[in-house]
């Protein structure tokens, strides 16, 4: 889970419906974990749960 800033609006909705599955991560600059979960690395903050 990514906490994201009000520069971040296109993310959010590119996430919450407007791209499906991988397309998600086309826009923002995203990592992956050691875990290989993506976040964020500009968000606020990411919860990585595993």
């Amino acid at each position: 889970m990514n906490v994201l800033s009000v520069q971040h609006q296109h993310i959010a909705i590119d996430c919450s419906g407007r791209l499906k599955g991988e397309a998600h991560f086309t826009t923002g600059n995203w990592q992956n974990s050691e875990q290989g979960v993506p976040y964020l690395d500009d968000a606020h903050a990411s919860l990585i749960c595993t």
